[in-house]
């Protein structure tokens, strides 16, 4: 197949060509590892890249073989750490970082540089995921945190973290993130059973708002492991399951209505 007609996917003809020249691939290895990050099987890579024309059982077994080679290993974790660490190319992040990380202690310091360089690229992903997670799910951030932590102590700062938003337009009970809404309702209990005088702050605080959260303190006492398990099971329809009878009567009317703010308890 021509440079022309080829296929290089997400990841630029440099890309590929400048990458795969650093670690010694060959012009066959480059475009097979190409058209494996774009999602082909092993047979078909293997045809596209020039592999030859014969039976498609040889294809499989040449495709196979190249795909195994540690040359064209390195290049597609190399391109998967491109993009965040995601591949179509039957490599997975964590088998990326493996392989990166032994880049990284080979002897060849151009090598070793861009292994190090790429597995940054990896974690700044990954960091970037979990504060996009954070902001589209703080439920389940909370949650997560209260479970590897699950004390009084700790259900306090839980509440707290529920009640309070720290952005007005990201979390809390101020803001159109009604997703915190169910978490926050089922550890009211709790912070009135435990933490009188913060809960009663709390209530005073909407209060001077102009919502009404008491009621949220006279819900069942459930158990922590409970709201948790609810809470990681619930998935991203409880925002629309908040537009039930079921749960629209489980909460104050007015209890969301003005509280726009983001003004914490004093």
């Amino acid at each position: 197949m021509s440079d022309d007609a080829f296929d290089w996917g997400s990841l630029s003809e440099k890309f590929w060509r400048d990458t795969g020249a650093e670690i010694g691939c060959n012009e066959k290895q480059i475009k097979f590892a190409a058209a494996k990050h774009r999602g082909a099987t092993n047979s078909l890579a293997a045809k596209e890249a020039g592999y030859g024309q014969g039976s498609d059982e040889a294809l499989r077994s040449e495709g196979y073989r190249v795909f195994r080679s540690n040359k064209v290993q390195a290049l597609l974790s190399l391109a998967a750490a491109e993009e965040g660490g995601k591949s179509a190319g039957d490599i997975t992040e964590a088998e990326a970082r493996t392989i990166l990380s032994k880049l990284a202690r080979g002897s060849d310091p151009a090598i070793k540089i861009k292994a190090l360089e790429s597995i940054g690229k990896m974690d700044a992903a990954a960091a970037s995921g979990e504060v996009e997670q954070y902001l589209r799910r703080p439920d389940r951030y909370i949650a997560e945190w209260l479970g590897h932590f699950p004390s009084h102590y700790n259900v306090l700062v839980a509440g707290l973290m529920a009640f309070l938003p720290g952005d007005s337009k990201k979390i809390g009970l101020g803001t159109s993130n009604f997703i915190i809404v169910p978490l926050a309702s089922a550890l009211a209990p709790h912070l009135a059973h435990h933490w009188p005088e913060v809960w009663q702050k709390l209530v005073a605080d909407f209060a001077r708002d102009g919502a009404d959260i008491a009621e949220f303190a006279n819900k069942p006492l459930r158990p922590i492991e409970e709201i948790i398990k609810r809470v990681m099971q619930g998935g991203d329809g409880l925002r629309v399951d908040l537009r039930s009878n079921e749960q629209l009567n489980a909460y104050p009317p007015n209890a969301f209505s003005k509280r726009a703010d983001g003004n914490a308890a004093q």
